[in-house]
Formats: C-alpha cells, sequence, structure tokens
C-alpha cells in the first residue's frame, strides 16, 4: 500500500466573526468587571470578551489559551452576555439550598 504525500498547501483558518456588544451589554459587563465580585474564571471570559482585540492578542493579555477566548466568543454567540457570565459548571455542582440562595 503506498501513500500519498502530505500536501504543503495548508489552508488558512477561519476569521473568527467579530463580537458586537450592544451598548447596554457594555455597559452591564464593564459594571461587573468593576464589581469584582466573581468567580477567576468567570472573571477572565468577561476580560476576553471586553478586550475587543484578535484572540492571539486577548489570549497573551489575560494569559488564556486560544482556546478559551474562541469558547468565550461562541458562548457569546449561542447565550449572549449571561451566557458568558454565568458559571453553569459551578451551579451544578453547588448544594441545592445554596443555588437557591443566590
Amino acid at each position: 500500500m503506498r501513500l500519498s504525500p502530505i500536501s504543503e498547501e495548508v489552508s488558512p483558518m477561519p476569521t473568527p466573526r467579530p463580537i458586537a456588544l450592544s451598548a447596554g451589554d457594555r455597559e452591564r459587563l464593564c459594571l461587573f468587571l468593576q464589581r469584582g465580585k466573581a468567580t477567576a474564571r468567570t472573571f477572565k471570559r468577561a476580560q476576553a470578551l471586553s478586550a475587543g482585540w484578535t484572540g492571539a492578542q486577548i489570549a497573551d493579555a489575560y494569559g488564556v489559551s486560544q482556546n478559551t477566548v474562541s469558547n468565550v466568543r461562541a458562548r457569546f454567540l449561542r447565550g449572549g452576555l449571561d451566557a458568558v457570565l454565568r458559571d453553569h459548571s459551578l451551579a451544578v455542582h453547588l448544594p441545592a439550598g445554596a443555588r437557591d440562595a443566590g
């Protein structure tokens, strides 16, 4: 069996869709960041969304991977700002009484 050589031509990665925050979302995001009352993961996601830079710039500035930046963008496009600021995985692990209290 003969294998074909790997092509030297590499297709470029698709450019991510730019994130456009409404004035209300931008204000809400700024207030969220100013308060500083969130888990570190949620705070990093909010920072990544607020920056308005390329994925590589955000990853470098905030010490996260480019996959994290892509995931934050995808989360925003799927569910808006609430999807970015709400930490679903944390809510799953909290006792029922703690979830209802917040």
